[in-house]
Order: C-alpha cells, then structure tokens, then sequence
C-alpha cells in the first residue's frame, strides 16, 4: 500500500514522533479523539455540508485520501 502523509498526521509528528507512529503503524492503540477534536470534525463535516448546498450540481468524492490519484481521474473522465 502506497502511503500518503496527511496535514494531520504531519502535524501529529511534529508534536510527538510516538504519536505518528502510532497513527500509522497501530491506530487501533492510539487514544480516542478528545471532545475538542470531536467538535473540529463535526465542523469539517458541517463545512462540506455548506459546500454541497453552494454548489448543488458538484461531484462528492468518497476516495480515500491515500487514493488522491483516483480521485482526480475521476473527476478529469
């Protein structure tokens, strides 16, 4: 499998390079999210919500970012 590092995952290493092993290697023994980190998805999730109203006729991808490749021919064809 092709990995692809996130903004998040980068981010996560920047503060503990543990941590972005874990979320690479093991994420089933990473800690759960926090409530704060809860509500940030919620947003992001909010946000795209907002996207599909403003541009009602688009195209919603459901590729997995490591599969940013596919995503892009897709749209493309």
């Amino acid at each position: 499998m092709e990995y692809r590092l996130s903004k998040s995952k980068y981010l996560a290493g920047l503060q503990c390079h543990k941590n972005l092993w874990l979320k690479i290697n093991a994420p089933e023994k990473a800690a759960p999210p926090s409530t704060f980190r809860e509500h940030i998805f919620r947003q992001g999730s909010n946000v795209g919500l907002l996207a599909q109203k403003e541009f009602p006729g688009g195209i919603q991808l459901k590729t997995p970012s490591y599969e940013a490749d596919t995503a892009i021919a897709v749209i493309i064809i």
